[in-house]
C-alpha cells in the first residue's frame, strides 16, 4: 500500500495517480476483510491487534473511496469492513452505525441496478447480508424486535441454498456462514432455522 501511494504521489496525471490509489485501496480492503473473524478458516485465531489494523484498513479504504468517487457498492463493503472489525472489539453501537452504512449503500446499489431490496429469497446476497448485519448488532445491542429481522434473513439464505444457481446457492452459504458463525459465538445461541 505504501509503495502504491509513493507511485500515486509521483504520477504525473490525474488517471495514473488515480490507479496507483485505487490500487492501495484494493489491498487494504483485502487486508481489512482477511483479518476479520467471520470467516470459516481453520482455526485461525485473530486478536485485537488484528481486529485493530483491520480497522484502519477500512477506515483507509472509506477515504480512499470518496478520494476515488467511488459508487455505492465499494462504500457498503468498505462499511462492512469497519464494522466487522468494531464488532469484534466489543464497540457495539459503532458496529451498528457501520453496518446500517454498508445496509443503505447495498440498497442504493441494488435500486440502481434495478434489483429487489426486500428481506426475502428474491433480494441479492448483499442487501441481505447487509440487513443480516444490523439486524445481528441490533439483537446484540439487546433489541429484541431485531430477532425477527434477523430471522428473515437467515430464512432467506436458506432458501437460496435450494437455488439451481450456485453463484446463488454459493453466496447464500457464505452469508449464513458468517452470521451464524457470529451469532453463535457472541450469544452462545444457535438460531431456530440452523438448530436440529
Amino acid at each position: 500500500m505504501a509503495e502504491c501511494l509513493r507511485q500515486a504521489e509521483a504520477a504525473e496525471d490525474d488517471e495514473t495517480r488515480d490507479k496507483r490509489v485505487d490500487a492501495a485501496n484494493i489491498i487494504s480492503y483485502n487486508l481489512a476483510a482477511d483479518l476479520a473473524f467471520c470467516w470459516e478458516d481453520g482455526g485461525l485465531e485473530r486478536n485485537a491487534r488484528h481486529f485493530n489494523r483491520g480497522l484502519k484498513a477500512a477506515q483507509d479504504c472509506i477515504g480512499w473511496r470518496v478520494q476515488l468517487n467511488k459508487p455505492p457498492m465499494p462504500f457498503s463493503m468498505a462499511y462492512w469492513g469497519r464494522g466487522i472489525h468494531h464488532l469484534a472489539l466489543g464497540d457495539l453501537r459503532s458496529a451498528l452505525a457501520d453496518f446500517e452504512e454498508s445496509n443503505s449503500y447495498a440498497i442504493k446499489a441494488a435500486e440502481a441496478e434495478g434489483g429487489p431490496t426486500a428481506i426475502d429469497s428474491g433480494s441479492g446476497f448483499s442487501v441481505l447480508l447487509g440487513a443480516g448485519w444490523v439486524a445481528l448488532a441490533k439483537v446484540l445491542l439487546g433489541e429484541t424486535s431485531a430477532q425477527e429481522d434477523y430471522g428473515r434473513v437467515i430464512a432467506a439464505f436458506t432458501e437460496q441454498l435450494e437455488s439451481p444457481d450456485e453463484h446463488i446457492s454459493g453466496d447464500a452459504k457464505i452469508g449464513l456462514e458468517q452470521l451464524e458463525k457470529i451469532r453463535n459465538l457472541l450469544t452462545g445461541e444457535q438460531s431456530r432455522e440452523q438448530s436440529p
